[in-house]
């Protein structure tokens, strides 16, 4: 075995592997005429080295790859979003067609007194019965998530390597919860522009407003238990005077709620301005809805008192989320849609329902 390097065997290879370094300090050369080729490069890559404090010769140099020193954790973490409550609040029909356009609640209101009778009772009195109907417009909302083959190819590849591959299974997730808020706003807010209207936002529902009828800002510091208390057993007598309806839920907007929940009814009386209430209502269910932050007129806080009974209120859902079967779109991708059809809310009977705004 050979252990001696020429100058020339030693230069060609410094121009082969080093081209930067000859480009970039000048030539250099090493020939036969050296006493010692290699001690002369050395010496010379030492004068190089000191000329430039920034030059280091294993910047940028490993032997292992980055994502080999990455740990995947297996439970993915996915982003949170606002609960859906309005089935849990609201009373949900699902009767009609899935086909309808359109939905029409027909009411009746019987009208008429009794007469006392004479000797013979020949005079007696007859009632009269009218129907109404109100016909309700049915929306559509639908969502999908596109996939090619190639994806799909894609993600297995992924998978046999250990990373996660679940990426379609949780697009069609999203497509499936983006329509379930959709329906969820419909339920709870309705759309003007559609004619549709929602549970915080019912025309014939009576309004009492603070500063009126109610005293009102309850989470503002200055409104006191007492005050609180007076305001909602308002809105109780409001609904009880029917002779018909009994308030059995009130919902408040998250901050006048969270108010409550952790404000003293005096200090050091260990109870809540919430618990308190909740005590004094009985069975009532004191509860917080997000859509009741700015329901109020001109954007202020609105409660709402009702008694939960399809009779009083009912929201209208067709055609609840489906999923229809996978759809080619293209040569190579593919569609799965979720869709459903709302038509909103509709008290039938609006004095066993009241709204609270400024509370």
């Amino acid at each position: 075995m050979n252990d001696v390097i020429t100058g020339e065997q030693l230069t060609r290879f410094i121009a082969t592997h080093y081209p930067a370094a000859v480009a970039d300090h000048g030539f250099w050369r090493a020939d036969n005429t050296d006493a010692d080729p290699w001690m002369a490069y050395v010496d010379h890559m030492v004068r190089w080295a000191r000329s430039d404090a920034n030059i280091r010769l294993d910047d940028g140099q490993t032997a292992v790859f980055r994502d080999s020193l990455e740990h995947i954790l297996a439970q993915a973490i996915d982003k949170r979003y606002p609960m859906l409550k309005a089935r849990e609040y609201i009373p949900i029909s699902t009767e009609a067609s899935p086909g309808a356009q359109s939905i029409a609640v027909v009411g009746y209101e019987g009208r008429g007194s009794a007469t006392r009778l004479a000797t013979y009772g020949e005079d007696i009195r007859t009632v009269d019965v009218r129907a109404a109907k109100a016909p309700i417009p049915v929306i559509g909302s639908a969502a999908g998530w596109r996939w090619t083959i190639q994806q799909a190819r894609t993600l297995a590849q992924a998978s046999s390597k250990g990373f996660p591959s679940d990426v379609n299974q949780k697009g069609m997730e999203t497509a499936r919860l983006v329509v379930l808020r959709d329906i969820d706003t419909l339920l709870a807010a309705g759309e003007a522009d559609s004619g549709v209207e929602g549970f915080v936002q019912l025309a014939a529902v009576t309004v009492l407003t603070a500063g009126g009828a109610i005293t009102g800002a309850w989470a503002g510091g200055v409104t006191t238990a007492a005050q609180i208390l007076a305001d909602v057993m308002v809105g109780v007598a409001a609904i009880e005077a029917s002779g018909v309806w009994m308030a059995d839920t009130l919902l408040l907007p998250p901050a006048v709620y969270n108010h409550l929940a952790v404000t003293e009814m005096s200090v050091g009386s260990g109870i809540s301005i919430l618990e308190w209430l909740r005590k004094q209502l009985g069975g009532v269910t004191v509860d917080k809805w997000l859509y009741l932050a700015t329901a109020g007129a001109g954007g202020i806080t609105r409660g709402v008192m009702y008694m939960r009974d399809r009779a009083v209120v009912e929201g209208y859902l067709p055609v609840d989320v489906e999923a229809l079967p996978p759809w080619q779109d293209g040569p190579m991708s593919y569609l799965n849609v979720f869709h459903a059809r709302c038509a909103g809310c509709h008290s039938a009977n609006p004095s066993g329902m009241l709204y609270l705004d400024g509370i």
